[in-house]
């Protein structure tokens, strides 16, 4: 495989990581031991289902629809999308992988903050 920007790659990837691992941190602090359980319907279950990396979103029902517009595997697979095949181009998906990654990231925290004191 071709990657000629696999800097920035290394870098988005570990960004979505990041974020995905502070959720689910979150969710550890905010529902104790079944927080591994909301983890992984949030994060995987949804996440794949939605994430329209397998599924077109068009075929998807309305529900996912819905979740694929704030679940994170979606915006990294965009993002991915964009760096492997588009050239890094923003307007391919990067820009929006990137800001709404970080939305979430921002989300995370202030819920985080919020649930541990």
């Amino acid at each position: 495989m071709d990657a000629s920007h696999i800097a920035l790659l290394w870098v988005f990837l570990s960004f979505g990581a990041e974020v995905i691992a502070m959720g689910t941190l979150v969710l550890f602090a905010a529902f104790g031991n079944l927080g591994q359980l909301v983890a992984m319907l949030l994060f995987v279950y949804l996440a794949l289902a939605s994430s329209g990396g397998t599924i077109p979103l068009q075929a998807l029902p309305g529900v996912l629809r819905f979740t694929a517009n704030f679940e994170p595997l979606r915006q990294i697979l965009d993002g991915t999308r964009s760096i492997l095949y588009f050239s890094a181009s923003g307007p391919a998906g990067l820009t929006r992988g990137f800001l709404l990654t970080g939305v979430g990231l921002v989300l995370w925290l202030i819920l985080g903050v919020a649930v541990t004191t």
